[in-house]
């Protein structure tokens, strides 16, 4: 996807980008999420505002079922609401696209550590990640794992970030290069601890990123494959995925 992609999704709101016959990704612009599916609320404001009881008969039916509106009326603000929405809502998307179920029969749950998963399709590897305005999900064939992380580049806070999350090699590699490089090593770090299924419980120093490089425990890790970028020239993306695996039908 590239900058143009990004700002004018199709059908309104979306955009999906296959990056190989295995992996595919699509992206919701939120904002444009928000204007289609919920057309009451201020565009605008839609962040600052708390919780909105949203019917499970409204257009959202596309993808929700009334089990899933209790879940998302239960968050106290709409940002919340919407993010939650538009993450799963690119998950399904994805599902439909690949013939792995309707829009609205498609199931999202989460294994014991939080990871999500097609609950009809468990072989099939999912991941979502949302940041400002923008959410994404991606999908992996059957065998083939994916993960998924995005971060809106905002400028100084990656200070803070560099002194509890990059070990020193990290940031000696990073000195005097730009928030861009930064935040694609922050999020190959996330993605990789995704994809290791650990989370923050791993310990973020434990996981190196040195020029795309993935040091894990001190040793270099050769069998999974990065994809970053820059993408609405605000936004840092790192998609990591396994080496084998089936093609989509």
């Amino acid at each position: 996807m590239n900058d143009a992609d990004a700002m004018t999704p199709s059908a309104g709101f979306y955009s999906i980008e296959q990056i190989q016959t295995h992996v595919v990704l699509c992206f919701i612009h939120i904002p444009s999420f928000v204007a289609f599916f919920l057309p009451d609320v201020d565009v605008a404001a839609f962040r600052r505002q708390r919780q909105a009881l949203i019917d499970h008969r409204g257009p959202l039916s596309r993808f929700f079922t009334e089990g899933d509106m209790k879940r998302v009326n239960g968050f106290k603000v709409l940002k919340k609401q919407v993010e939650w929405m538009a993450g799963k809502a690119a998950v399904k998307i994805l599902a439909h696209s690949l013939g792995l179920g309707t829009e609205s029969d498609s199931r999202i749950v989460a294994e014991p550590g939080g990871a999500p998963y097609l609950a009809d399709h468990p072989a099939v590897s999912v991941s979502i990640s949302h940041s400002g305005d923008y959410a994404a999900a991606a999908i992996g064939s059957a065998g083939h794992r994916v993960a998924l992380d995005i971060e809106r580049i905002e400028q100084g806070r990656m200070q803070n970030i560099v002194r509890v999350a990059f070990s020193d090699r990290e940031i000696a590699n990073l000195e005097g290069r730009s928030d861009e490089d930064h935040y694609l090593a922050w999020t190959a770090k996330e993605a990789f601890l995704k994809y290791i299924r650990r989370g923050f419980a791993e310990g973020l120093k434990k996981v190196e990123i040195l020029n795309g490089t993935i040091i894990h425990h001190g040793r270099v890790v050769s069998d999974i494959c990065t994809h970053s970028r820059i993408f609405d020239s605000n936004y840092a993306l790192t998609l990591m995925h396994g080496k084998s695996g089936e093609s989509f039908p």
